[in-house]
């Protein structure tokens, strides 16, 4: 049984994500309407997974971030935003949180981005002992644009990531994320060139216009490349599609708020707060990934 710590002074909001979740028989679900009543259970228990409101009273959002990053850093965290909190949830991930879902938008994505954050934090590492001997890799790899790789590929990469014990178990899950945005961006936006009003709220393989793309040309022969380049204190990606690219004056500053919610600019947000370093080409076809490392108890 997974369990998942709810945490909101909303008895409304605690009911609303109970009735998102409770369809899935595999959570077991405990609640708290504050951040110091969530310590205290994380204390006493720690659950497998917490998702937070970020405007409580006491003790907020923010510092249960802080505070189960510092605590429990193998807890990652999801946050909720009201409308108008966006600059909170930005710093929530940049201060720890594993991923966000906006309230107005929980009963669409709450419980995909659960499995999302569940299925990486359970991703073992079965070779660490042999990974943790890794001194330098630099891999390339050539990926049809079949989003069934994906979730392989990310795998893989955690895997190795992990291994390496450079880092704890939250972040390990927000370099996947990062990745994973990268490479949905590169299959959507890129080999498929599909908009964001077309591809509809998030991805949706089974939906006509996604498989149409997938098996018509010229969008399912293309090809997204990829190299990794690991070493002991730093991981770089090369995310580069076949698409026609796009304009990246478009996209939105580092500091500008409006786009977050969804789409090309929550994608850009994510892989900001996760990564040191985010840099597209000036077609707008390939994204540069760097994330560096500060030393840890048991890394190299």
């Amino acid at each position: 049984m997974t369990t998942i710590l709810v945490v909101d002074d909303s008895r409304v909001d605690q009911t609303l994500v109970q009735g998102v979740l409770s369809n899935d028989r595999e959570f077991e679900l405990r609640f708290a309407n504050q951040g110091a009543e969530a310590m205290d259970s994380i204390r006493q228990q720690a659950p497998d997974l917490v998702v937070t409101d970020l405007m409580m009273p006491e003790m907020d959002g923010l510092q249960l971030v802080r505070c189960i990053r510092q605590e429990a850093p193998e807890v990652p965290v999801i946050v909720m935003t009201a409308m108008g909190s966006a600059a909170n949830a930005i710093e929530a991930l940049e201060v720890g949180a594993a991923s966000f879902v906006p309230k107005l938008q929980l009963t669409e994505r709450l419980s995909d981005t659960v499995h999302q954050v569940l299925l990486l934090k359970h991703a073992g590492h079965p070779y660490g002992g042999v990974v943790k001997c890794l001194a330098d890799a630099e891999l390339t790899f050539h990926l049809r644009s079949d989003i069934t790789l994906i979730p392989q590929f990310v795998d893989l990469v955690q895997k190795t990531t992990s291994g390496l014990g450079i880092c704890d178990a939250t972040e390990t899950i927000r370099i996947s994320l990062a990745l994973e945005e990268a490479l949905l961006n590169a299959l959507v936006h890129g080999n498929y060139e599909l908009t964001d009003e077309v591809a509809g709220n998030g991805i949706n393989p089974k939906s006509e216009v996604f498989c149409s793309r997938s098996t018509e040309p010229p969008y399912r022969d293309r090809v997204i490349f990829v190299s990794l380049h690991v070493s002991g204190d730093a991981v770089t990606f090369v995310v580069r599609d076949e698409g026609p690219g796009f304009d990246v004056a478009q996209l939105p500053d580092e500091h500008d708020l409006t786009p977050f919610e969804g789409g090309l600019g929550r994608g850009v947000r994510l892989m900001r707060s996760f990564m040191d370093q985010v840099a597209f080409n000036a077609k707008g076809n390939e994204v540069t990934l760097v994330r560096r490392f500060k030393p840890t108890a048991d890394g190299p």
